[in-house]
């Protein structure tokens, strides 16, 4: 390739790296206020900043003949086009969630579903849609209970303003199962030390929780009589060092196995996945360690997934277990699970999905329950508060 030809590729690459910019940055502009942080407006200003530098320098280019400036700006625009969307590939299926939610409430699903399936979204369009669904008689437990995984001071707000309307503090307690912040952590010592809510609400509260704060809170909560099962089930999520000694803790407190292996929902570890083999070798029921394995997609789980079909689990757990995972493994084992039990189809199958947001979930829900708009708006959470606040996590809410 001669130097002429050399400075035309890359020339019409840089212009593609830029076209691609472009698109990115209106596609940016699109998002909601809250998400257009300060990092990223200032990652849209360096990305703006490096367009204008690489125009002169392909005009330069094309006048010279030297290509160094072009390379190097070249490379920056792939550095920051990478980094901004990571940002994008977070953000984007929370407002898929969102516009579905919307038109599934325009078209009559049940609130409820609907309420619950905001769990793990706090951006502004979310809290709108909370406040409409108030507006047009959702019950307030629901609209708490679609809080899970949230902890944005809007969040903390909706909360406070359901405790003085007199909202079950029990629910409001347990929609912080999945936030760490600081004061989540103060909201429910408060609620502990003034017996505002009973401990084992505040205890499901602390799942997907590992905050050395909220180790703290656990051993007072077992100090003060809080059931072992209620203690198991805050660790759920957690895999640190420290809670895998609280567990040994509960094991010689008289903590039942099937309580333990509850407590290994989202956490595949290598340690968890042993334990559970573990169980299953001891009698725990097979429901209790499929139901563990809600939030794990490895290829480990998938294979323990076929040995408890194998030994005789039911395919509804099974179905059940898959929460939380969105991979092409997960889909293909829920359609090979509909395929040998077309009864299995129901509410829970669709609530496998919750926490799943990857195109190859997203074209389940279009392919299954595209009919049953209840069923669709189900399929982003689960009954559960607590296990939402551990597998609806977006990568993008606190």
């Amino acid at each position: 390739m001669n130097p002429e030809q050399q400075i035309t590729s890359n020339l019409q690459t840089l212009e593609t790296e830029v076209a691609l910019t472009k698109q990115e940055i209106e596609d940016f502009k699109k998002l909601p206020k809250e998400e257009q942080e300060k990092q990223k407006q200032d990652k849209l200003n360096i990305l703006l900043e490096l367009q204008k530098k690489a125009e002169a320098a392909m005009a330069e280019a094309v006048k010279t003949g030297k290509l160094d400036e072009v390379r190097r700006l070249k490379g920056q625009l792939e550095k920051e086009m990478d980094d901004l969307g990571e940002i994008l590939e977070k953000v984007a299926p929370i407002n898929k969630i969102i516009s579905t939610l919307t038109l599934l409430f325009e078209i009559g699903a049940e609130k409820i579903y609907l309420a619950q399936g905001l769990a793990g979204i706090g951006t502004p369009e979310s809290m709108d849609l909370r406040e409409e669904l108030l507006k047009y008689g959702a019950h307030e437990t629901s609209i708490v209970r679609g809080l899970a995984g949230v902890g944005t001071p809007e969040a903390m707000a909706l909360r406070d303003r359901f405790l003085k309307e007199g909202v079950d503090k029990e629910p409001i307690i347990e929609s912080l199962s999945g936030v760490g912040t600081t004061e989540s952590i103060i909201f429910r010592k408060k609620m502990f030390d003034e017996r505002m809510g009973n401990g084992e609400a505040i205890a499901l509260s602390l799942a997907s929780v590992d905050t050395p704060e909220s180790m703290d809170l656990r051993r007072s909560l077992l100090g003060d009589g809080v059931s072992t099962e209620y203690i198991a089930k805050s660790l759920a999520g957690v895999s640190t060092p420290e809670s895998m000694v609280l567990r040994e803790q509960l094991v010689r407190e008289g903590a039942h196995r099937n309580e333990i292996a509850w407590s290994f929902i989202g956490i595949s570890t290598p340690e968890s996945l042993a334990l559970r083999e573990k169980y299953i070798s001891e009698g725990v029921p097979l429901r209790e360690i499929a139901w563990s394995l809600a939030g794990v997609g490895t290829p480990e789980s998938m294979g323990l997934r076929e040995k408890l079909l194998n030994i005789g689990a039911p395919r509804q757990d099974i179905a059940w277990s898959l929460a939380g995972v969105g991979t092409p493994e997960s889909i293909t084992l829920r359609e090979r699970l509909l395929k040998e039990d077309k009864n299995i189809m129901s509410i829970e199958m669709a609530r496998s999905l919750a926490g799943a947001n990857t195109a190859e979930a997203f074209t389940f829900r279009e392919k299954y329950l595209i009919n049953n708009a209840d069923y669709y708006a189900a399929s982003f959470s689960t009954e559960s508060t607590s296990l939402n606040g551990v597998i609806c996590r977006y990568g993008f809410e606190k």
